[in-house]
């Protein structure tokens, strides 16, 4: 056995082939002296989340790194330049079972309210609010689903295994007429922790 293959290994996550990779840019604009959050709401006429409340993001290509799709997916999502986006730094990474999303904050500058067809509206936010703000936080737990044929008798326990039980949470703010939730606060949540 050629130890040397285990001295050189690069450790990926296991069933990472599974997991989407993701980028998000968290736009930040001065407006009067302050600094807001800029917010999307996605396209009635997507097909995967249409109407959520996000901020410009997407895939990572083969080859990009993460900071490289924030930044492509905001000029992409916003209609403007590289050169109107500063990326000041990264925030917490997230992950869930099936997707991990790199984010960056951004200071983005001239941005005359422009965007593409996947993109219904933008809004902005006071970074006062989320520094003021807790989110109102909703816990979930899930049920175990067993594909036919799974071979309980190979396991001890059986049918009767303690299985752990699975569950997660959903934060939302609520600002005026715009709810901002799941993944979007949770993105938020870890920005405005920083600050606290």
């Amino acid at each position: 056995m050629d130890l040397d293959v285990i001295r050189s290994h690069k450790p990926k996550l296991i069933g990472e082939d599974r997991i989407l990779r993701t980028a998000v840019c968290i736009p930040l604009i001065e407006k009067n002296g302050e600094m807001e959050l800029l917010f999307e709401v996605r396209s009635g006429r997507l097909s995967s989340q249409p109407g959520d409340i996000c901020f410009p993001g997407g895939k990572i290509e083969p080859g990009e790194e993460p900071y490289e799709t924030a930044i492509r997916e905001l000029c992409e999502e916003l209609l403007v330049e590289k050169e109107n986006i500063e990326i000041i730094g990264q925030t917490d990474i997230m992950h869930t079972e099936n997707i991990i999303v790199f984010p960056y904050v951004g200071l983005l500058k001239g941005y005359q309210g422009t965007f593409n067809e996947e993109v219904d509206s933008v809004f902005t936010v006071p970074v006062d609010f989320f520094l003021n703000t807790s989110p109102e936080r909703y816990e979930i737990t899930y049920d175990m689903n067993f594909e036919e044929g799974f071979p309980f008798d190979r396991i001890v326990g059986g049918r009767d295994y303690n299985w752990r039980q699975r569950s997660s949470y959903q934060l939302f703010y609520q600002y005026e007429d715009h709810c901002i939730w799941g993944l979007t606060a949770k993105l938020v949540t870890a920005f405005a922790g920083l600050y606290k």
